[in-house]
């Protein structure tokens, strides 16, 4: 059974796990870089939180800026989202649009035909600097990211390909895929 984690509303955020410690969610970004906890007074403004830079992204993905690193987020509506085993070493992170249940959503997403998906929608490149990777509701911080909310991803330090691509295998099911190809 895959683990399956989802936001309150807004997006998710991709991060290698040292980056996590400096990101401030919805509290206001200048006080949390102090060790403080303070709610910024409006969480969607960029300049006061980082939550409100990556509501900024209008694509369903983006980057934004985390200390020195980047975070990929996942901009969309609250998805069901989770992360497949490692496929001829690419990651693929899927979010349940639609579908009948979970169990039918994981049935397919196990047989899951890779090579035979074609409309993929090219994004950019992602660079993973540590191999410990956190997908998160942006709106946290780290004080506050325990089990279950997250998910843990491993990959090599390197740059990443990133497409996406929306996997119909039936009328009811849709599952919006992103696809993280290591480069070179």
């Amino acid at each position: 059974m895959l683990k399956w984690i989802e936001s309150g509303g807004g997006p998710l955020v991709l991060m290698d796990e040292n980056s996590v410690k400096g990101w401030s969610g919805v509290l206001d970004s200048r006080a949390y870089a102090d060790n403080k906890l303070e709610d910024a007074a409006d969480f969607m403004d960029a300049e006061q939180a980082d939550y409100g830079k990556a509501c900024l992204v209008e694509d369903m993905l983006g980057l934004v800026d985390v200390d020195d690193n980047q975070a990929l987020v996942l901009n969309d509506d609250a998805l069901p989202t989770t992360v497949l085993p490692p496929i001829d070493s690419v990651t693929v992170i899927a979010r349940a649009v639609s579908g009948e249940s979970f169990a039918k959503v994981e049935a397919y997403l196990k047989q899951l035909p890779l090579a035979s998906i074609t409309d993929w929608q090219e994004f950019g490149i992602f660079r993973v600097v540590d191999e410990y990777l956190v997908l998160f509701d942006a709106a946290a911080y780290a004080i506050i990211l325990r089990e279950p909310d997250y998910l843990a991803i491993n990959m090599p330090v390197g740059s990443y390909f990133v497409s996406t691509a929306m996997y119909e295998p039936d009328e009811q099911t849709q599952v919006l895929l992103h696809k993280l190809e290591k480069v070179g």
